[in-house]
């Protein structure tokens, strides 16, 4: 159980290949999207240990977050983010689907399989159904 907010993980990890989905955030202004690992600790938000990464979105702040560090960014209101994970490759980048541009990429070494995980303070988020990566990631 995660104390500061609503958090949940996915319950499928990823420890290899690509991974690409999307999130419908239109119903929320303040959220955290991203990966952890299982062992990320429940009392701090996501983002906010080195057993996580996330994009963070408030009225406040936009920008990526791992480790208690932010790197802030232009202020998008996406209404569809899409999260690619390159396990492998190392890389995880979110973007906003309409606009077709990237948000922010963090380059790491994934040490531990890696689970989707998704914040919201207001408002609700939705998993949407995707076939393929767009193309412009």
């Amino acid at each position: 159980r995660f104390l500061p907010n609503p958090t949940v993980l996915g319950d499928v990890s990823v420890s290899s290949s690509v991974y690409y989905w999307e999130v419908n955030v239109r119903s929320s202004l303040t959220y955290r999207i991203g990966v952890a690992y299982k062992n990320v600790p429940r009392h701090l938000c996501l983002g906010d240990s080195n057993a996580s990464w996330c994009l963070v979105h408030s009225p406040m702040e936009c920008s990526g977050r791992h480790n208690g560090k932010s790197f802030p960014m232009n202020r998008p209101s996406p209404e569809r983010v899409g999260v690619l994970l390159d396990f492998g490759g190392g890389r995880l980048s979110f973007c906003d689907v309409e606009r077709r541009r990237i948000l922010h990429t963090f380059h790491a070494h994934f040490s531990q399989p890696l689970y989707p995980a998704f914040s919201v303070w207001d408002g609700q988020l939705s998993l949407v159904s995707v076939s393929e990566v767009p193309m412009f990631l």
